[in-house]
């Protein structure tokens, strides 16, 4: 039975769009009968507890948390203190996560892994530009879940990226034909400046004025932020179940993004009918077309979204056109094709 190992910075106990990505291909690998094993470099002085202590009740935590996804017996999953040879089992391949975790897997034994490096966004948002491009070059297999990643990656890297684009688990996200108020739209809540959400505030907010019947679903695993108006129904650390049903309920979702590695809230909402009206971040133009299965606006341009929502909810045969175009697209991204790539991959196969 082949081993591989998954290595992640940090445990995320509500959902998190990276981490579920790399649950999905665990949990995909782990049904094909390999050995896995995801580690968390978890931070211990996140507890005022003893040393001894912390290590017990994380090590607890880990096997019985996130309740946000299911694993099977197959994917086992340990905390470490470190990432060193130590701490880490030998096995057969093993998968960089993020870029806090490339430089410790690059610097491991040969006998932990053939070492492969998931980039799933320009991740600058703590580190240099100059220091993101380093992490390029440690001479890993780098995998992007984007072409635009793949042009930037393949600058510094010693060899041509490999790009495995994201996708979504189509049993969940399904279009359902839900009967639901026409003005209704979603989006989901970030505090982060790349997320943009200032501007999608600011949209509704607009757009009430228009539509008095307005109705707003708003997800995060945050806090609802003082500035979100009080007529939005907040709802805070939903299950993709969840997600999936008020996709269902929406028709449109908004996303006001500057900058995302991929972008996958927005395919998940095609998948359920919603029509995508976005800006035109990069991650977005992997799967989005402006006019063709979602409506396209430059970051910031708020009045530019708000006339797109407006052509949406006023226009029958576009908003049809837009809703079944984007549920084949959805449909042309399903989780078993990435899934099966990435295996091939890691195996040597492709």
């Amino acid at each position: 039975m082949k081993r591989i190992n998954f290595i992640l910075y940090d445990f995320p106990r509500t959902p998190n769009g990276g981490n579920k990505v790399v649950y999905e291909y665990a949990e995909y690998l782990g049904e094909q009968g390999y050995d896995v094993v995801i580690y968390y470099r978890w931070a211990y002085n996140h507890f005022h507890l003893p040393l001894f202590v912390r290590k017990l009740l994380i090590n607890i935590v880990v096997q019985y948390f996130p309740h946000w996804f299911t694993f099977n017996k197959n994917v086992k999953r340990k905390n470490v203190y470190d990432i060193n040879d130590e701490n880490i089992r030998e096995a057969d391949v093993i998968v960089a996560t993020d870029i806090r975790t490339a430089y410790p897997v690059a610097g491991l034994n040969k006998n932990k892994g053939k070492k492969f490096y998931l980039i799933q966004g320009f991740e600058n948002w703590d580190f240099s530009d100059e220091y993101v491009y380093s992490t390029y070059s440690l001479g890993m297999t780098n995998i992007t879940v984007a072409r635009w990643l793949k042009r930037i990656v393949d600058k510094y890297s010693k060899s041509p990226a490999i790009c495995i684009s994201n996708s979504i688990n189509t049993n969940v996200f399904k279009y359902e034909n839900i009967s639901h108020n026409l003005h209704t739209l979603s989006f989901h809540y970030r505090e982060a400046a790349y997320k943009g959400c200032d501007d999608a505030i600011e949209v509704i907010k607009k757009l009430k004025n228009i539509y008095p019947d307005l109705h707003v679903y708003v997800i995060s695993r945050e806090d609802c932020p003082d500035n979100m108006p009080r007529f939005v129904e907040f709802i805070k650390n939903a299950s993709p179940s969840d997600v999936a049903r008020i996709d269902n309920l929406s028709s449109v979702f908004l996303c006001t993004s500057v900058v995302e590695g991929f972008g996958l809230p927005g395919l998940e909402a095609m998948a359920c009918g919603s029509v995508l009206v976005s800006t035109n971040y990069d991650g977005v133009l992997e799967y989005a077309v402006d006019q063709e299965n979602a409506l396209l606006s430059d970051v910031h341009d708020v009045d530019d979204l708000v006339k797109n929502i407006r052509l949406v909810f006023d226009n029958k045969d576009l908003r049809d056109r837009l809703k079944e175009n984007g549920i084949k697209t959805a449909k042309e991204r399903a989780l078993k094709i990435s899934c099966e790539k990435f295996e091939k991959v890691i195996l040597g196969e492709e």
